[in-house]
């Protein structure tokens, strides 16, 4: 246990130190398109991370760079030093190739181990522990120069200089005319001897329509978004959850579910691994067509094939929070299976009230699992979020079998901390009313915000199909919501009374 955690700690670190960096250098690239001429960014770092999951936005960033006409000369601020740069990419090699050796003697007997499962995962992240390396990527990838292995950087940053004085420019037409939004190397020879030529490796044949796809794999995504009839060749799930006010503004989680199960897979070089590759996109509109919000998201899927059968038939899940102003939107949500190169797109309306009241409730959710999140997780926002727990909703209403109480959450807000406000639960079947609660909530914590989940006992309820009304009332003010859920097999008539289990209250920081 201790050595899963060091491991998801130092996995976690270089997902953060590869996220903050490379989206800061495509971002610096892309404002420097306003500018004429060759420009150059002398960027410092003690190496850069890149793992799997962000190897589209090392090669975003060295195509922005490029389009930008930017050089990039990285320097190595370790300097010269003792460590093999290649030295955690063995270990880790080795401890992949040692799982895959116990799960080929197992013959799939037995319980599947964490490093089976994340082999093949394990030995891609390897292939990007060469820190340098990846520095290197970015520098040579843009026309520069990586400037490492020693203490004395000046004659580096001299070239660098120099690089800026003279220089040729080539332009470059391409024969092949298909925009297939892939990574396209380029290469130029020259035929005087002994000289060393440094240029750019590369572009992404991004068609011109296309000009808003941030990252190659949003080409198929945007043309799968304007598709008519929108495509529907495999299945997914989403849904928007209204949250409260922040600011001017009003918080929502949009929340996406992909089954696996609808997924093409296929069995992977490395052997004993199947996997799968979808990427999706949302985008939010005004009603001029104006993008407001837009969230992106490339997959790849590992599965052990002795285990593939029984994990597909879970599902990927993907949240994202944001604020959006009063007003009326279009929600656009494309999936597409890049393997099975089938495309699915759902759109629907999104409405956003203003909250006038002084009190006001969240959107009733009916929790369907609460994972934990992970030491050094990045902060978020998202109300799902609560401490170190994230929480996953059901998109569709749920069917319980009565063997687990139903987990409800809900998110209260209020502008006074006084009086108390109260929640009043009530649980009603075929417009009877079967059971109710009145909770004293606690105060709001310094944002207004009461986020609470509780456990109702479902498991004396006969088989129907229930609403939940919750009101919420504090003083004069009140707010109300509702969901729905459905009890599947037999069970008595009447239900006994119930009491609400608080097992999450105020004072939890998203």
């Amino acid at each position: 246990m201790a050595i899963d955690a060091l491991r998801m700690t130092e996995s976690l670190q270089r997902e953060q130190q590869g996220h903050s960096s490379l989206y800061a250098i495509l971002a610096l690239a892309r404002q420097q398109q306003r500018l004429a001429g060759r420009k150059t960014i002398l960027y410092f770092a003690d190496g850069l991370q890149v793992p799997p999951q962000l190897e589209h936005v090392l090669l975003g960033a060295i195509s922005e760079a490029n389009r930008a006409n930017v050089s990039v000369y990285a320097v190595d601020t370790r300097g010269l030093g003792e460590t093999r740069p290649l030295e955690a990419t063995a270990d880790t090699l080795g401890e992949v190739q040692l799982a895959h050796q116990r799960e080929m003697t197992s013959g799939g007997v037995g319980s599947v181990t964490k490093e089976q499962v994340k082999v093949s995962e394990n030995a891609l992240a390897a292939l990007r522990m060469d820190t340098q390396g990846a520095l290197a990527d970015l520098a040579v990838g843009t026309g520069g120069l990586l400037i490492a292995n020693s203490n004395d950087v000046r004659k580096g940053i001299e070239r660098a200089v120099g690089d800026l004085r003279g220089y040729y420019e080539v332009v470059y037409e391409p024969a092949r005319r298909e925009y297939d939004g892939k990574f396209r190397r380029l290469e130029v020879r020259v035929s005087r001897p002994g000289v060393t030529v440094q240029t750019r490796s590369g572009y992404f044949a991004i068609p011109p329509e296309e000009g808003s796809a941030r990252f190659a794999y949003e080409v198929d995504l945007l043309r799968a978004l304007r598709a008519e009839p929108a495509p529907a060749e495999f299945p997914f799930r989403d849904r928007v959850f209204r949250f409260g006010p922040e600011a001017a503004d009003v918080r929502y989680t949009a929340v996406l579910e992909v089954p696996l199960a609808g997924i093409q897979f296929e069995a992977d070089d490395r052997g004993g691994v199947d996997r799968a590759h979808f990427s999706i996109i949302t985008v939010l509109r005004d009603v001029s067509g104006a993008v407001i919000e837009r969230f992106s998201e490339d997959s790849p899927v590992f599965l052990p094939r002795q285990r593939r059968d029984a994990l597909k038939q879970g599902n990927a899940v993907f949240t994202r929070s944001f604020r959006v102003a009063p007003g009326r939107y279009t929600l656009e949500t494309a999936v597409v299976d890049q393997l099975g190169k089938r495309r699915s797109v759902r759109r629907s309306p999104l409405v956003v009230a203003p909250s006038i009241t002084r009190v006001s409730l969240s959107d009733l959710a009916i929790v369907k699992r609460r994972e934990t999140v992970p030491k050094g997780a990045l902060a978020t926002e998202d109300p799902f979020r609560i401490g170190e727990s994230r929480l996953v909703p059901f998109l569709t209403e749920p069917h319980l079998n009565g063997t687990e109480p139903l987990s409800l959450f809900l998110v209260a807000y209020s502008r006074h901390p006084e009086p108390r406000p109260e929640l009043l639960v009530e649980l009603v079947r075929d417009g009877t009313l079967v059971t109710q609660s009145l909770l004293e909530l606690p105060a709001p914590d310094g944002s207004g915000r009461i986020p609470y989940l509780a456990k109702l006992p479902v498991d004396g309820l006969a088989s129907g199909r229930y609403e939940v009304r919750v009101l919420l009332k504090q003083g004069g003010a009140s707010s109300q919501g509702k969901t729905l859920f459905t009890m599947d097999g037999p069970g008595p008539e009447a239900a006994p009374p119930m009491a609400l289990e608080n097992v999450q209250g105020a004072g939890s920081s998203p």
